[in-house]
């Protein structure tokens, strides 16, 4: 339909869903229980998209059921609902750099960890250039130091990262035989089962009602069809017609949309030494996550 646009135009419109996923995020996590909000997410989210397998002719058999559990609760349910508490105490477009720049860096020492990658001296550059960053965003004199709220959300966006890396290092072996679209629905949706009820004992339900006001439906709905089912399909066609390193240069456009999206529509303050920081961190991932035969582009379509 689109002819020799249609990858150009595919991916301006992934890189655009997935930036603005971090207002839509904030919005809703601000105003209902972040758990439930996630959970609930994942979990029609999910099932959109093992419907959507099933209807192109897909079998719903996996393999390895006890890993993918693992897998399901490292990269949906502890990474998102990390994320989702953190976004609550710090700048979406602060977390969106943040975790973005963070994924090439934490793939790399999880990656070595199982023996799946190799530091080389580009890599350790970028991890030391990823503390710099990290420092430049949280300096112990700087107002976000001094506010524990916005360092427990830091942290939950340090954790959740790691946790998420952890789990896509643990899928990789799974992508070989599972159609990346049958595991990234049963990766959301078993998420998303493991979510909801820690949810519904731990967060209080007062404000659920919330979910069926106007703006918080809107950003509850664009995390589903938006940044699950089209960005995710966009990125997956874009994984097969580019290749990897090409289809995640998203990570170096999506926090910029992240940063003037927060500022504009959220009223998040973003001062000269923030983009000093955010420039540091995405040169770090740059040079952590280029040029390894074996990196594969962080997939966005089950988290924020």
């Amino acid at each position: 339909m689109f002819g020799r646009y249609r990858a150009p135009i595919l991916f301006g419109l992934m890189s655009l869903i997935w930036g603005l996923s971090w207002m839509a995020t904030a919005t809703g996590v601000r105003a209902i229980p972040p758990l439930f909000f996630a959970g609930s997410r994942f979990v029609v989210a999910g099932l959109l998209m093992l419907a959507l397998h099933r209807a192109r002719g897909g079998a719903l058999h996996i393999d390895n059921w006890p890993r993918l559990w693992l897998i399901a609760l490292l990269s949906s349910a502890l990474t998102n609902g990390l994320m989702f508490w953190a976004v609550q105490y710090l700048d979406s477009g602060i977390g969106a750099v943040m975790n973005m720049s963070l994924i090439p860096l934490l793939l790399l020492v999880v990656g070595v960890l199982y023996r799946q990658e190799r530091f080389t001296a580009r890599g350790l550059g970028g991890i030391a250039l990823g503390f710099v960053g990290l420092y430049l965003l949280f300096p112990p004199t700087g107002p976000r130091f001094a506010d524990p709220q916005a360092l427990a959300g830091a942290a939950g966006i340090v954790i959740g990262t790691v946790c998420y890396a952890w789990g896509a290092i643990m899928a990789r072996p799974m992508l070989v035989a599972q159609p990346p679209m049958l595991l990234g629905g049963y990766i959301a949706l078993l998420g998303g089962v493991i979510l909801m009820p820690i949810s519904l004992a731990l967060e209080p339900m007062t404000n659920l009602a919330r979910l069926f006001e106007p703006p918080i439906l809107a950003a509850w709905l664009f995390m589903v069809l938006a940044a699950s089912l089209i960005a995710y399909t966009a990125f997956l066609a874009l994984l097969r017609d580019w290749g990897p390193a090409r289809a995640g240069l998203y990570s170096y456009i999506s926090p910029v949309i992240a940063v003037i999206a927060g500022a504009l529509f959220l009223g998040e303050r973003i001062t000269a030494i923030d983009v000093l920081a955010m420039a540091v961190l995405l040169l770090a991932a740059w040079l952590a996550g280029s040029g390894r035969p074996g990196y594969v582009a962080p997939v966005q379509g089950e988290r924020p």
